[in-house]
């Protein structure tokens, strides 16, 4: 147990799955709680619990019933709670769900509940922490995004659809508000084992709750960024993860080109600045290409064994050529399609499609 620190957060959502472990471990490292969801009752239950566990004299715990669906009251509740609290350090934006949605099933009224919760709500959420931290002057944001953000996955589209959204936001809301010093950490989960999702102690490293708290909890407290929690395998893997597990950006010329009659692959990490540049390059050419994610395998074993590096971005040429650097790339694909030379006064030149505008 730890001294009480002068600091106070807030967590929406806080009755259930995720949104409930970090409440007890945030007090337990002597941090004040306001605590919100649609189950007062749970949260009473909730706050009784933490007070009686953490044995912490003078812990203060303030809770509120809030639906983030009904997005008009999120700020008058939470402006309310923060006065009750004598002003907030923290704000976790949490309250979210999931529904197996298949595409194309008439399940759309269930899409835009998750629509609404994990984007809307959410939204409405940061708002309200935005417009109190700047009014301090300092604080932090923190919005539990999803491992789902970066891949698609089947049956959950509107789920993937939503995290991904919101972690765009949050990205976006991290630029704006830096200079006005409030930090915005984005929270990416794994599979954590809560009552939210039946099962899931099944899928690959599904951790309890309580680790993935303390994880979280951790990576408020080093203001970082973006976190990945569990951070083992996850961390690890997720520079092999493109967004998009489909080809993108792909740009054709005409049919029955003499210079290139089929089509490029370029490996590369999603992330990469290298294979940005690599990518916009091609697009820019309008070089027919495949953009493929990287595995670990595909990274160590084959890349490795055809260039003699695990290294990004490689491109295989449509001859069968492996090259595996970036100038090497460019050289290749000017000399094979020379009547779209790249000036390069600016590197946004690269993104530039016929047109003129930017490439998608």
């Amino acid at each position: 147990m730890s001294e009480l620190k002068n600091k106070t957060v807030v967590i929406t959502g806080a009755s259930a799955g995720i949104g409930e472990a970090p409440g007890p471990e945030f007090a337990g490292r002597g941090y004040h709680l306001g605590l919100t969801a649609r189950r007062f009752e749970r949260l009473e239950i909730l706050r009784s619990d933490i007070l009686g566990g953490t044995g912490q004299p003078g812990l203060r715990i303030e809770i509120a019933e809030l639906d983030v669906d009904q997005d008009e009251t999120v700020a008058p509740v939470l402006h309310e709670l923060f006065a009750r609290l004598g002003g907030v350090d923290i704000v976790v934006a949490n309250a979210g769900i999931n529904r197996f949605t298949g595409v194309g099933k008439g399940q759309l009224a269930d899409a835009r509940r998750v629509i609404q919760t994990n984007v809307i709500g959410a939204i409405a959420t940061v708002e309200a922490a935005a417009e109190h931290l700047v009014s301090r002057g300092a604080g932090q944001i923190v919005g539990i995004s999803s491992l789902a953000s970066l891949q698609a996955m089947p049956k959950q589209a509107a789920y993937c659809a939503s995290k991904a959204a919101f972690s765009m936001y949050l990205d976006a809301a991290r630029l704006e508000l830096k200079r006005k010093n409030v930090a915005v950490t984005s929270i990416l989960p794994g599979f954590v084992v809560t009552d939210i999702m039946p099962k899931i102690e099944k899928f690959p490293f599904a951790v309890p709750a309580a680790q993935a708290a303390r994880e979280i909890v951790t990576l408020i407290e080093q203001r970082k960024p973006v976190g990945v929690v569990p951070a083992w395998p996850w961390k690890w893997l997720r520079p092999f993860s493109d967004i998009s597990p489909t080809a993108c950006g792909t740009s054709w010329r005409e049919a029955g080109d003499p210079i290139v009659s089929t089509s490029y692959t370029l490996y590369g990490w999603h992330l990469s600045y290298f294979t940005g540049k690599a990518l916009c390059y091609l697009r820019y050419k309008q070089a027919p290409f495949e953009h493929k994610a990287v595995d670990m395998f595909t990274l160590m074993r084959r890349i490795k064994r055809k260039t003699g590096a695990a290294v990004m971005p490689v491109m295989v040429t449509p001859e069968g050529e492996w090259i595996n650097d970036t100038s090497r790339i460019i050289d290749h694909v000017e000399a094979r399609i020379a009547d779209r030379s790249v000036h390069p006064a600016t590197g946004a030149a690269l993104c530039l499609v016929p047109d003129g505008s930017l490439g998608r």
